[in-house]
């Protein structure tokens, strides 16, 4: 009820706003109770709960990520608290994916340790039925960073075990990137990826407003397949930033000839064709329907070609937005087109987390 009476304020103060204000004391005092009592803190309502509490923090802070991290933070717990028992149902297996999922997109957004205690979640393979091979690279992916981040943050003044710890990461991140782009090459037809229209030219001040970018504007065949999508970009994308990282962190420790990237041309062209990707792609997340035509098959609610708002999507794409703004390969006009696409999220979407990457990242 909280999350329904946020969604209603849209931002503004009014009887909404502390109806949603109200709800969220109230189910705080709830949940904390229910953590509390060993038999309640076996459920999955209590599970899904705390998972409420953090989507409410995305619709409502835009300062801040401290309450929404915490609340994803208590999810982990609990799951970790529940082991096995989270995965017995379909309800529990769902929330944990969810669970995973957003402690790995904390992790590749912001690249420090703040997630690393919490590496375990990783180690419990996807139960995908469908894109599992990609969902399991991702998730590999995710565990040879976190390697990576907790190497460079304690060996400051690097020793030759360190360097080899390094070296074989290097190795590892290789493969994977290989193994990314023979998945790239070879995909499967049902999650091909259309060009709907092409966009000529677009003026500096467009781009703050208008739902696309110059160039071309990718269509899926579904929301789902989209997902797939963008976050295979912003994890290819992810992926050989690590490796740059790895190479540098070598230079530094003196060890240059070992971390060279043979195919640095390669994958600088890779890593600018995923932030090209990615932008073509953010439109049919947010409100973009082509020739008003709705082509997203967007699941939750009527999307009309007079007004096309995806909240929900927009929950979705405001990650891979953020991944695209940070890295180094984005363009200044990308960047500011993908800012402007944030703050449709915060003041259409309702979605105030929206404001704190436009800020921050």
């Amino acid at each position: 009820m909280a999350c329904l009476a946020m969604q209603q304020a849209k931002g503004m103060r009014g009887p909404a706003l502390v109806r949603a204000q109200e709800h969220h004391v109230n189910a705080l005092r709830a949940v904390r109770r229910a953590i509390a009592d060993p038999i309640e803190v076996e459920n999955d309502q209590t599970l899904g709960a705390v998972l409420m509490l953090a989507f409410y923090e995305t619709l409502m802070s835009k300062d801040s990520m401290k309450e929404y991290m915490s609340h994803v933070k208590g999810a982990a717990k609990i799951i970790r608290m529940r082991g096995q028992k989270c995965l017995e149902t379909d309800e529990g297996r769902e929330m944990f994916a969810l669970t995973r999922n957003q402690c790995i997109l904390i992790q590749n957004l912001f690249k420090g340790t703040e997630m690393s205690e919490y590496s375990w979640l990783l180690h419990n393979e996807t139960s995908q039925r469908v894109n599992r091979e990609t969902a399991d690279m991702n998730i590999y992916y995710t565990r040879l960073q976190q390697c990576v981040d907790s190497l460079i943050a304690k060996a400051r003044h690097p020793g030759p075990e360190a360097i080899d710890e390094m070296v074989e990461l290097l190795g590892k991140c290789r493969k994977l990137e290989n193994e990314f782009r023979q998945l790239k090459d070879n995909i499967n037809p049902l999650w091909k990826v259309e060009v709907a229209e092409w966009v000529f030219d677009r003026t500096d001040e467009e781009l703050d407003t208008e739902p696309t970018f110059e160039g071309p504007v990718y269509k899926f065949y579904n929301l789902p397949v989209a997902v797939l999508h963008i976050i295979s970009w912003c994890f290819h994308l992810n992926l050989i930033s690590t490796m740059m990282r790895c190479s540098s962190w070598l230079a530094s420790a003196g060890k240059e000839e070992l971390g060279v990237l043979d195919d640095y041309e390669t994958l600088a062209r890779l890593s600018t064709d995923c932030v090209h990707d990615i932008v073509s792609g953010v439109p049919y997340f947010c409100n973009w329907n082509a020739y008003g035509v709705v082509v997203s098959q967007f699941p939750c609610g009527l999307t009309k070609p007079d007004d096309p708002l995806k909240g929900e999507a927009g929950l979705i794409v405001m990650w891979p937005i953020a991944i695209a703004i940070k890295s180094d390969y984005a363009t200044p006009r990308q960047r500011r087109y993908l800012r402007g696409r944030l703050r449709y999220i915060a003041d259409v979407s309702g979605i105030n987390q929206a404001r704190y990457f436009i800020n921050e990242v």
